[in-house]
């Protein structure tokens, strides 16, 4: 089958319309478009020219204030009786608005809209007459700012508000819930007959079902929609609507899975059926609410209503909240004096690092992380946003000496408030390649500031294809490092790809040894919905939270042509199978009698059936053990190609030639040899071999969970919690925080880890898994401690300088100054090491240049940076285009040193611009 990324019909255009046609009042001659405000070129006219796609032709108001109008003024009194709205996006719209007409020069509300999530939205009233009609907007989100394509009104014969009651949840067919059309008589004093006629069509057009009644309408009236008999993807025409509504029919997951869930999403989409229905228990929350400037006016008034709002929905659905940190209100942040912005909640603030990290922990992230713990029964505390980016971290602050200042200082308090819960440094750029839509070499000097010391995990940004190689790159930077830490992908997509692209992506993440993936939900990257309807997306991630539970790895391999990734669900195992054919396959030699198939939907069928396609992907239910021992013998053989895995290739065989009856004590005694060799192993080998026991450990987890074993690790998570944090004091003692002991590290990091995992299964219920990870645990705690006192420091951190000043382009490190006239720059020197740094600086001008001060004293306190100012005089007469070099040398030596590319212009910008597209495809960070 070859579907489309999304669902073909317009569900939000369809509802709440009605009977008969009627002439838009708004595109009248003679109408007058007013408002309260408007943004730049935004003007209220744009509101009314028919353009429903281009975003030059939007009304967009200010952000001054939360109540926004807009007034259309008739040339003469008309009736009217039905407005409708149609915002920018999904996540761009007034969730309040009333719609109000003038009577005698006064207001009067005729209809209220609350809790509004549509796109398009169309509000129907008793038919009134009037020369000026109004919407008042109450509420917006995600920011104060309204932004609206179209706004239209006419007059309907009947007014007639025809909706579907919340059991149709957006879109989504739930088992047991009896959605109906509903029909509300906006004038209930006149009696009305309505023919209503529904048909349910196959994601093919086929008629399946149909439904035809006269409904007497007097104020309500309902008519159940006709159910599907099997899932999929379905469309309902109704008479009595514009288009066609779309509808998702799947099974729903089981709820077992949660904290320990490796799939996410963002909240640009989200609903209670989003987790209850289709398992997805982690949200994160970034680009739609906790930025500090929301929530702290620059007039310094503190108002956290919004987000403890936000917070009921996470209380009331028990959900996993991965909370970002970034922002800060005008009189907090480092913000350009001359950037404009639209009012206090303008994102803008989300790219300059905050002025004042004391206010920065005391103002927001306690109260906040505070908040946070009482809603959300498993949390992740995530430190800014794509901080490696330009465009993210501006002005002369945007350092990785900042960045790393900014890291420690968050994750000391979030500690500290919330101990439970799991912090971590954002997106880095942790491949440590360049690209240009990133500071130069930004990702390696976080790495040589030794920011590792500052999170509980590595997050990273992968869109695109996932694969093992480029999870790989990531995994060898952190043990270069003394981590090996669980990664998480923080957003993730596959652009303008079909859902089966994106199910393998995930599938292959969490193959590859990623542990928790989120769907970038914004835009158009892998939207759940989409223009008000469900998309494939939704469906294909709620196939993988059904079919694979927690998705512990078991391994992967391609065979025939298919590419077959293993998990262990529970008790059981499960494959996602892929291929690039356009004909379909046959799957069956790679399954028994007692497996079958599923599509997306839930949909079974015979495992024998030759259904696998590119555009139809397939999840194998209850494969056979020899598929998982077959998974496992690969991914062994395959390690043991990796450098440190030569012992490997024994254990791949003895793995392969194993059987259903031998195959449990195997995987005993693999693991206790491979934890006894492991205690003499050091660097690669332990890398290499780290990567295999994983792969064990998850096997002997689905045996016991399917045995129903008693597991006793011998210990608790807290007398391993309180051992761990022991240890890592010891290490810093010995270090000095001067450098890393690297296997000790890496052993303790990996009983981290593996604590992290057991607090997630602890949280969902599962004993088995808990204590063997527990168990894997104190083994690496152990194995680490044994190696504390003999191991040699590795001086791997380094010191780093930045200059920093005005510029004409956000994506350059070319810096602009005034003929003639002085300028500030800055000069960032960041010191990872745990003693303090002095000293002096040497600053060379460029020839012809002045400085007012050519010798720079430094003493910058331990793991922190400091920011050394001065003013540069740039030659009256210049050769436009020139490029001039400052230099700056530690007489030291303690501080690399800098060169400076600088540039003569008449005028500097107010600040800097974008200069070029939007990033896209693998690259993201503007």
């Amino acid at each position: 089958m070859n579907r489309p990324f999304f669902l073909t019909a317009f569900l939000a255009a369809a509802l709440s319309s009605g009977a008969g046609t009627s002439t838009n009042l708004i595109r009248e001659p003679g109408t007058r478009l007013t408002a309260d405000s408007f943004f730049t070129v935004h003007v209220p006219s744009k509101a009314g020219d028919g353009n429903f796609n281009d975003k030059t032709s939007r009304w967009v108001s200010t952000a001054d204030g939360r109540e926004h109008w807009l007034a259309a003024e008739f040339s003469a009194p008309r009736e009217v009786n039905r407005i409708a709205l149609h915002f920018w996006t999904d996540g761009h719209l007034a969730t309040d608005f009333d719609v109000q007409a003038k009577f005698n020069n006064e207001w009067k509300t005729v209809r209220e809209v609350r809790g509004n999530r549509e796109r398009v939205v169309r509000a129907v009233f008793p038919t009134i007459r009037t020369e000026t009609l109004r919407i008042l907007f109450r509420r917006q989100i995600p920011d104060n700012m309204v932004r609206l394509y179209e706004f239209t009104a006419d007059r309907m014969e009947q007014p007639v508000a025809v909706t579907l009651s919340a059991a149709f949840h957006g879109g989504l067919l739930l088992p047991g819930r009896r959605p109906e059309l509903l029909l509300d008589h906006c004038e209930p004093e006149k009696t009305i007959q309505l023919p209503v006629s529904i048909r349910l069509l196959d994601e093919h057009g086929k008629v399946l079902k149909t439904r035809r009644q006269a409904c007497v309408v007097r104020q309500r009236a309902a008519v159940p929609l006709p159910l599907p008999d099997e899932y999929g993807s379905y469309s309902y025409e109704i008479n009595l609507l514009d288009t066609p509504v779309p509808a998702v029919y799947f099974a729903p997951a089981p709820s077992v899975y949660r904290s320990s869930s490796p799939f996410g999403a963002h909240y640009h989409s989200s609903a209670p059926a989003f987790a209850h229905h289709a398992g997805i228990w982690w949200w994160r929350n970034h680009d739609v609410y906790g930025r500090w400037n929301f929530y702290l006016s620059s007039a310094g008034k503190t108002d956290w209503s919004d987000y403890e709002e936000r917070l009921e929905f996470v209380r009331r659905n028990q959900l996993r909240e991965c909370s970002v940190y970034l922002g800060a209100p005008r009189q907090y942040s480092t913000i350009l004096p001359g950037e404009p912005v639209t009012g206090d909640l303008d994102w803008l603030y989300s790219y300059y690092p905050p002025a004042d990290l004391d206010a920065w922990r005391r103002l927001y992230l306690t109260p906040m992380a505070e908040k946070i713990k009482q809603a959300s029964p498993f949390r992740a505390h995530e430190v800014w946003n794509e901080a490696w980016s330009y465009y993210r971290l501006r002005g002369p602050h945007g350092t990785a000496g900042e960045a790393a200042a900014l890291f420690r200082s968050s994750y000391e308090t979030l500690k500290r408030v919330d101990p439970e819960a799991l912090v971590y440094a954002t997106d880095v750029k942790p491949e440590a390649t360049e690209n240009p839509y990133a500071y130069r070499n930004f990702g390696r000097d976080l790495f040589d500031l030794g920011f590792l010391r500052y999170t509980d995990l590595l997050s990273y940004h992968s869109y695109g294809i996932m694969s093992y190689p480029r999870l790989e790159q990531l995994r060898r930077n952190l043990w270069a490092y003394g981590r090996d830490y669980d990664l998480w992908s923080t957003e993730t997509a596959v652009e303008g790809k079909p859902f089966p692209a994106l199910l393998e992506s995930l599938a292959a993440h969490r193959a590859a040894g990623n542990g928790k993936t989120f769907l970038y939900t914004g835009d158009k990257w892998a939207p759940l919905r989409l223009d008000g309807k469900p998309t494939l997306y939704l469906v294909a991630q709620a196939a993988l939270c059904r079919t694979l539970g927690d998705a512990l790895p078991l391994g992967f391999f391609t065979a025939d042509g298919i590419r077959v990734f293993v998990f262990a669900n529970g008790g059981t195992a499960a494959a996602v199978l892929c291929t690039d054919s356009a004909e379909p396959v046959r799957v069956d030699r790679l399954l028994s009698e007692g497996s079958s198939l599923e599509d997306i939907y839930g949909r079974r069928f015979r495992h024998d059936l030759p259904l696998l396609t590119r555009d139809n992907p397939l999840i194998a239910i209850r494969p056979p053990d020899a598929l998982v021992r077959r998974a496992l013998a690969e991914r062994l053989a395959f390690h043991g190609t990796e450098r440190g895995g030569e012992m490997l290739p024994p254990v791949a065989n003895r793995m392969k030639t194993a059987d259903d009856t031998t195959w449990d004590t195997l995987l005993d005694h693999e693991i206790a040899a491979l934890r006894r060799m492991r205690r003499q192993a050091a660097d690669q080998q332990l890398y290499t071999t780290g990567k295999a026991l994983d792969l064990l450990v998850n096997a002997r987890i689905m045996l016991d969970r399917r045995a129903g074993n008693t597991v006793n690790s011998g210990t608790t998570r807290a007398a391993l919690r309180d051992a761990l944090a022991a240890q890592w004091r010891e290490i810093t003692r010995r270090t000095g925080n001067d450098g890393i002991l690297p296997d000790t590290e890496r052993l303790t990091s990996r009983a981290q880890k593996e604590l992290q995992f057991a607090a997630m299964y602890d949280s969902d219920g599962d004993a088995a898994a808990r204590e063997r990870f527990l168990e894997s645990a104190a083994e690496a705690l152990a194995n680490g401690r044994s190696r504390l006192a003999g191991e040699a420091v590795a001086h791997v951190y380094k010191t780093k300088s930045a200059f920093r000043s005005a510029k004409r382009l956000i994506r350059s490190e070319r810096y602009c100054f005034p003929n003639g006239r002085p300028q500030e720059a800055v000069i960032t020197l960041a010191n990872p090491f745990g003693r303090e740094l002095a000293g002096t600086l040497a600053v060379t001008p460029p020839d012809g240049w002045q400085a007012d001060r050519t010798q720079l004293a430094y003493r910058v306190p331990p793991m922190s940076r400091q920011l050394l100012k001065l003013r540069l005089t740039a030659p009256e007469t210049f050769a436009p285009g020139k490029i001039h070099r400052l230099t700056a040398t530690d007489q030291a030596g303690q501080f690399p040193a800098l060169e400076a590319e600088c540039e003569i212009v008449r005028q500097v910008p107010s600040h800097p611009i974008l200069g070029g597209s939007l990033s896209t495809g693998e690259f993201t960070g503007n």
